[in-house]
């Protein structure tokens, strides 16, 4: 009670709202001799306890109403006094038995407020008055605080559609999932609603995640989302979740062919050169492609490569994304060992096709060099050919970040795929990005853990400025990946370089609990150190 210099007395009731209707429930306390006490609960405030009333051991008892009377004069007796003021006057207000029933039947018995006055000790004048907030039942369904308790994916794609299911406190129908992102400012700025599935006994709920914004992204954008109870507007905890990006979006997605034969043109792809046999000339029709897939090429400037590729994949493949099986590379050039005198045979003859091929182009002198990169590392080319391609990267300074194949594999990822480890280095001094990922969100340190490659590249791909903390869809962190593959020999540098105690963003689970959950008690002695 404050700017009052008198003594006051502080009176407590249980209402069920603002408005003063006061509620069949009881609040109920203990006096000094263990007694149960009714309302109205009264304090005494003045300067001795700073005029601070604190009501201390209240209890809110449920009444069950159903054919009992006494409840009813109960309530008659609260209201008249709360009419009466400070002293009870039983006969303020008519008792009528029918009315009371009908208003005890239409009270909201699952919400409640403390009605708290104040009375001058002597006069018993009445001061002011003033409502607690809402008080809503822990237990009842329709008004108990709403809480997720787990989710099953913390991830998905940007498309949406991603099924999520969750672990919550007991919840009716009347709820909806709310997606919502927060900017660098802390305001939101996009919100959605989820789909809702499937409700499982109050306790479990099935939903599908709304489309992101921008379906076009690059990298992971993270949003958030909670529960919303629609008929009183109340909000569960907020949880994370990763919208991840869909190679199929990206401007320079192909849509592949899978299993098909396809007739490339005679005339873009016949090899034709004076300067070598005539017996060269070798039309490329009926030729059988393989389900491997190639990115979009990127057109740079002129090189003494770009022949092969003109010559190899010709204008019209550009859309195309399978490996040719049989190419008609003459045989000494194809060869792993390629001589200096082979060289200069080489670029005489990708110069003089290159010639040929501008001629039938209008003059064209742009190549790609991308797809002859692909082909180097799947064994293809002659490894010149590779260390050719990095060489003009560097001279020409080409951007090498979106050479990518519609799997969104980076020449790093395939590297590693087809155990050419001593291509690593070479590609990352090209400038190529160690922390790129593919379509299932794994990056070169994902794929170099998941096919086991000597120690020492995972520390190469860590010089270079290898992520640690990049997920893949299946929210596994390299270290989570390292535990469940039982990857020994690289778990010591995880460890020391890694946050030990990060979570699965799918599953929650940290790396002791993938040791645990699998039985490995030697990465669990790893992890403990």
């Amino acid at each position: 009670l404050v700017n009052y210099p008198r003594k006051a007395v502080i009176r407590c009731w249980l209402c069920v709202s603002t408005d003063k209707d006061v509620h069949v429930h009881q609040l109920l306390t203990k006096n000094d001799r263990r007694s149960v006490r009714s309302e109205p609960h009264d304090l005494v405030v003045d300067a001795k306890n700073n005029f601070t009333a604190v009501f201390e051991g209240l209890n809110i008892i449920h009444a069950v109403t159903k054919g009992k009377k006494e409840y009813l004069e109960s309530l008659h007796k609260k209201k008249c006094h709360i009419i009466s003021g400070y002293t009870l006057d039983p006969h303020i207000c008519p008792f009528d038995e029918k009315d009371l029933k009908n208003e005890l039947k239409a009270m909201e018995k699952n919400k409640a407020v403390l009605f708290f006055e104040a009375f001058d000790f002597e006069t018993h004048e009445k001061l002011c008055e003033t409502f607690s907030n809402q008080i809503k039942n822990s237990k009842n369904v329709m008004t108990n605080p709403l809480k997720i308790s787990r989710q099953s994916h913390k991830n998905g794609s940007v498309n949406g559609g991603t099924e999520v299911l969750l672990f919550v406190e007991k919840v009716t129908r009347d709820i909806k999932i709310r997606f919502f992102e927060i900017d660098e400012t802390g305001k939101e700025c996009w919100e959605d609603s989820a789909i809702l599935e499937d409700l499982w006994h109050q306790v479990g709920i099935a939903f599908r995640t709304p489309r992101y914004k921008d379906v076009s992204v690059e990298e992971d954008r993270k949003v958030y989302f909670q529960l919303i109870r629609e008929s009183d507007g109340s909000c569960s905890n907020k949880m994370e979740f990763y919208y991840q990006p869909d190679y199929r979006n990206q401007s320079n997605y192909a849509e592949p062919v899978v299993g098909k034969k396809r007739r490339i043109e005679e005339e873009m792809y016949r090899l034709e050169s004076n300067d070598f046999n005539s017996n060269l000339e070798a039309p490329m029709d009926n030729i059988l492609l393989k389900d491997v897939y190639l990115p979009m090429p990127k057109e740079v400037g002129s090189s003494s490569l770009s022949g092969i590729l003109e010559d190899t994949f010709g204008s019209n493949s550009v859309h195309g994304s399978q490996q040719i099986e049989d190419w008609e590379l003459p045989s000494d050039l194809a060869s792993d060992c390629v001589t200096s005198d082979k060289k200069s045979e080489l670029k005489t003859f990708v110069d003089s096709s290159l010639a040929e091929i501008n001629n039938k182009k209008g003059g064209s002198e742009n190549y790609k060099l991308d797809s002859c990169l692909f082909r180097c590392i799947s064994g293809s080319f002659s490894p010149d050919v590779f260390y050719e391609i990095l060489n003009t990267v560097k001279i020409e300074n080409i951007n090498v970040q979106s050479w990518k194949n519609v799997y969104s594999k980076t020449p790093l990822h395939m590297t590693i795929e087809q155990g050419k480890l001593e291509f690593i280095e070479p590609l990352l001094n090209a400038g190529f990005n160690v922390n790129a990922v593919d379509v299932n969100h794994n990056s070169a340190l994902h794929l170099a853990l998941l096919y086991d490659v000597k120690p020492p590249i995972t520390a190469l791909l860590k010089s270079f400025g290898a992520d640690l903390a990049i997920s893949n869809y299946d929210g596994e962190m390299p270290i989570h990946m390292g535990c469940r593959l039982r990857s020994i020999s690289h778990l010591n540098f995880l460890v020391a370089e890694s946050e030990v105690n990060c979570q699965n963003k799918k599953t929650g689970d940290t790396p002791l609990h993938i040791a645990a959950k699998y039985g490995y008690k030697d990465v669990a002695e790893i992890l403990l150190k």
